[in-house]
């Protein structure tokens, strides 16, 4: 799967993370307004029953974004200069904690909206807005460490070298704004793998 992002051309890329979720958002509201121009009384359990699958949708983006990130950041450490120490742990970590706060909440919503009724909804404001509020900090930092470790992975390798935050800041930002970014760094990323590969061929045979 790493492989596969990391050789993906860059409208591949840009279809699957932006296409893909955003296709898939447009097909649910064109049932809902279908639904709703029935020209009936619309049934509130019927639209809630469509609704359901939003929070999927957002844990199919978030999974294919940060699938991309973790491929740029685990899958080219080879290429990275053995004398450069690159904490992967920490990443891995960071970034597996806002991928799971947006699977859990999203399977969450997906299995409330299934099993109540429209007028039974009553979230536990006493309690969930706590832990909202956590997750939603430890998931932010979370999201800012997978992009700030790609882009100095992705620096580092094309620097061989040692890299401070002034060095890779746009591929930070690129990261960030990604739908623009995707066709800049996509392309570099693709020859990275295909110069390491290529090194390695060579020194097998």
């Amino acid at each position: 799967m790493v492989d596969k992002f990391l050789k993906a051309k860059h409208w591949q890329l840009f279809f699957l993370l932006i296409g893909v979720p955003f296709g898939s958002f447009l097909t649910i509201i064109a049932i809902i307004v279908s639904i709703l121009k029935e020209g009936t009384q619309p049934d509130p359990e019927q639209i809630l029953n469509v609704f359901k699958f939003f929070p999927l949708v957002i844990v199919l983006f978030a999974s294919l974004l940060f699938s991309w990130f973790w491929s740029v950041a685990i899958g080219l450490q080879k290429a990275v200069p053995t004398n450069v120490e690159m904490k992967t742990t920490k990443f891995k970590i960071f970034s597996i904690i806002p991928l799971l706060s947006v699977s859990g909440f999203g399977v969450f919503m997906f299995i409330l909206y299934s099993t109540i009724k429209p007028n039974e909804i009553e979230f536990p404001s006493e309690w969930i807005a706590p832990i909202m509020l956590v997750l939603c900090i430890v998931s932010a930092f979370g999201v800012f460490y997978s992009i700030y470790f790609a882009a100095k992975t992705l620096k580092t390798t094309e620097l061989q070298r040692e890299v401070t935050f002034s060095d890779f800041a746009s591929e930070f930002f690129m990261f960030w704004f990604f739908p623009v970014g995707i066709w800049i760094l996509q392309p570099r990323i693709n020859t990275i793998r295909e110069e390491n590969i290529t090194i390695d061929e060579n020194m097998n045979f």
